[in-house]
């Protein structure tokens, strides 16, 4: 230490400018040599005397660094040596420098269900970023994964709920796959409007069912609100009621604490009395002991309606002219409040749950719209469905008890439930009896999966049957196949895509790999028939497209959306295939788009291509903001090269827009002509609104009526690229 000290006065003195001492000579126990930079020979100095860890050091990085211990060399420890037993230790001694090679096979729990695991030169072994994904896309195979072999499926058939019965979709004779209390195994409960053994049949419609609601005393009590199943088959007569004497009865009782209320809806095919008293008063033979009595005169809906019955306990008789069963609706709600469900901003049914609602709609005013229902005041429902995450919906409506099956009722989902523009779907059955399915009868909606959130199940009724059902199937998402889901659509962004034949299968009792999911602007609003495949493409800059899809059949649909499934996206719709050639979108802005195809061959392959083009410019009057103003009259020659199909005035087509501004009444004259005899054109008459046909006129190339003062729309279309000749006369009268 002395030594040392001694040096560095001597140093700084020397910067100094100071004498200093002598310098030592080679003899003395400080070198003035720099350590070798070198590796000649690994450890040679290793035992060596010394003074500092400089005269130590052999110029090897690989071996460590050397140190001078109580006046000997040391070996030093190698550098290049981790925690890690899945690493390499390796030491370049070129380079001096350390080389940690993870070697990820060191990791492996001989697991192959758990994934790979890696080998992270920092950390360690590390689990598997993710387990091993064994799913094969088909619902109908159970996917296994061996720990030694890795993934395998078995072909068997999906049982979701795991009840011993395979879902019917997949081949089996389970009816309602998301419920376990549901199943060709289980007893027929008698009063819970289910067909709970899937045998057709639902509650007293079994013959096993028998009633025991035969008397005052025995009167079935109800907790409230809801539908009730019901039957008079094997009951006497036991009371009597004000409004008609009929033979056997059925009593039901309910409660109230304060003035509510009460309406009561049932529906036979026979002539029935519905009755309500005092349960004090139920066995008086007196009638007119009745608050209320109705009849419905030989068949159809009953509804009693007492708008502020007092609190106290009641007893519903039903009495049918013959043995028969039925269903009773009871709304119980405050005074002047409207029916459960009657209304948005009534109280709602959730269904949430996988579930069977049935209903009469006698108890129901028309207050809503839906989108694909009939015209006229008809009466519709209001459920609603509250999802957490993304689940598989599949909501399915029928008639109920009504025995004319294949009418139906329509079926709406919507976000907001008095905003059509929210509709995420509208369904109802097709008239015409397809003999491939066995339910023809009912409206179909499907989603998989449907997001999380807020939704309202609309059922509207159609003529005049009075019944409905719902059944509400929510289970956790399956895998689907490709191409067969929004999520799983096939990529054809200049490209082609072929879907297999053979995976395209009919659905109903057939089985079904393909699933019919999605409904249309152009003849898909019926129920879900036919499977649809699925394709997308990407526009990254405004481009044209042009569409080349192979879509077959009497039932083919093709239309493109913006947004997946949602019908007020739609782009382009077209059923059953034109001979004009593969149809061309206009200046698409970026973004991602889905062309949604159904066969009706139910086992043609479908292939489909999306070409991007340069965007060209849409015709002046392509639209109707930039219709052409021809209110006092006009000789014109126009064409429809670029056009698009905008308004539906007689066809679909490509479509020219014209705009008349009439100030007072006149007579309007027109004709079109085409220059091509092979590519006709027609013209139809809008409204202001350029939506609405003007009474339905449609004309193949004249047009020649007196309308009154305001604005209307002339569309000349034709589903070709052509020239043609325009001349209209306007006299004002």
């Amino acid at each position: 230490m002395t030594k040392r000290w001694s040096i560095s006065i001597a140093l700084i003195l020397a910067a100094c400018g100071e004498p200093g001492p002598a310098p030592l000579g080679d003899a003395g126990a400080l070198p003035d040599a720099s350590p070798p930079t070198t590796c000649g020979a690994p450890g040679a100095t290793v035992g060596a005397a010394c003074t500092v860890a400089a005269e130590c050091s052999d110029g090897c990085f690989c071996n460590g660094e050397e140190a001078c211990v109580e006046g000997r060399c040391e070996a030093g420890t190698a550098p290049c040596t981790d925690e890690h037993e899945c690493t390499d230790d390796v030491c370049v001694e070129a380079a001096r420098t350390c080389v940690f090679g993870p070697d990820s096979e060191r990791c492996q729990d001989d697991d192959a269900c758990n994934g790979r695991e890696v080998c992270s030169a920092d950390l360690g072994c590390l689990p598997a970023p993710a387990l091993l994904d064994c799913s094969d896309g088909d619902p109908c195979t159970v996917d296994e994964c061996d720990p030694t072999t890795g993934c395998g499926s078995r072909t068997v058939l999906r049982d979701a709920d795991a009840d011993g019965a395979p879902d019917a979709r997949c081949g089996g004779d389970d009816c309602n796959d998301a419920l376990a209390s549901i199943g060709p195994a289980r007893e027929e409960i008698c009063d819970n409007g289910i067909d709970d053994d899937c045998d057709g049949l639902r509650d007293y419609a079994e013959p096993s069912c028998v009633a025991t609601n035969d008397t005052c005393a025995t009167a079935r009590a109800v907790p409230g609100s809801g539908s009730y199943s019901g039957t008079t088959v094997g009951l006497a007569a036991d009371g009597t009621s004000s409004c008609a004497a009929l033979g056997t009865d059925a009593f039901y009782s309910f409660r109230i604490d304060a003035p509510r209320r009460v309406r009561i809806a049932v529906w036979t095919p026979v002539d029935t009395v519905v009755s309500l008293r005092l349960r004090s008063e139920c066995a008086d033979p007196d009638p007119t002991r009745d608050v209320r009595c109705a009849n419905n005169g030989g068949g159809g809906a009953i509804v009693v309606d007492e708008p502020e019955l007092a609190a106290g306990e009641y007893v519903i008789r039903v009495a049918t002219a013959v043995p028969v069963a039925f269903g009773v609706e009871l709304s119980i709600t405050a005074p002047g409040t409207p029916v459960r469900g009657d209304r948005c901003d009534a109280e709602l049914v959730d269904i949430t749950g996988s579930t069977v609602i049935a209903g009469d709609f006698a108890l129901y005013d028309d207050d809503l719209a839906t989108t694909c229902g009939e015209a006229g005041s008809l009466p519709e429902v209001v459920h609603r469905l509250r999802l957490d995450r993304p689940m598989d919906v599949v909501l399915e409506a029928s008639l109920g008890m009504t025995p004319i099956v294949f009418r139906g009722v329509t079926l709406e989902v919507r976000r907001t439930c008095d905003d059509e523009s929210t509709s995420l779907g509208c369904a109802m059955p097709d008239a015409q009896h397809d003999p491939l399915f066995e339910d023809q009868g009912v409206s179909r909606l499907r989603y998989a999966p449907l997001p999380a959130g807020d939704y309202f199940v609309i059922i509207e009724r159609r003529q005049s049957f009075p019944t409905y059902e719902l059944r509400a199937t929510i289970t956790e998402p399956v895998p689907r196949l490709e191409g067969d889901a929004c999520g799983t659509a096939v990529d054809i962004t200049n490209r082609t895509a072929t879907l297999e034949a053979r995976r395209l299968v009919g659905s109903g009792s057939h089985g079904t790999r393909f699933e019919a999911d999605y409904l249309s602007n152009c003849g898909g609003q019926g129920t879900l028939f036919y499977p649809d495949a699925v394709f997308r493409f990407e526009v990254e800059t405004t481009s044209d497209v042009m569409l080349d899809v192979d879509w077959l059949g009497d039932n083919a649909h093709l239309f493109v959306q913006a947004d997946c499934g949602s019908v007020a996206s739609e782009l382009l719709c077209l059923d059953t295939p034109r001979s004009y050639g593969p149809p061309l979108l206009h200046s698409l802005p970026p973004g991602d788009y889905f062309v949604i195809t159904r066969a009706g061959a139910y086992h043609a392959p479908i292939s489909a291509r999306a070409t991007l083009l340069p965007p060209t410019p849409r015709p002046d009057n392509d639209r109707c903001e930039d219709a052409i103003e021809i209110g006092d009259g006009a000789s014109r020659i126009d064409t429809l090269y670029g056009f698009q199909d905008d308004v539906e005035a007689c066809w679909a087509g490509r479509d020219a827009l014209y705009r008349l501004t009439l100030d007072r009444e006149s007579a309007v004259s027109a004709l079109v002509e085409s220059f091509d005899p092979f590519s006709p054109v027609t013209m139809g008459l809008l409204e202001s609104d350029c939506a609405t046909p003007v009474a339905d006129e449609c004309v193949p190339r004249a047009l020649d009526r007196v309308l009154p003062a305001g604005t209307y729309f002339l569309a000349v279309q034709g589903y070709q690229e052509t020239d043609f000749r325009l001349d209209v006369f306007v006299d004002p009268i």
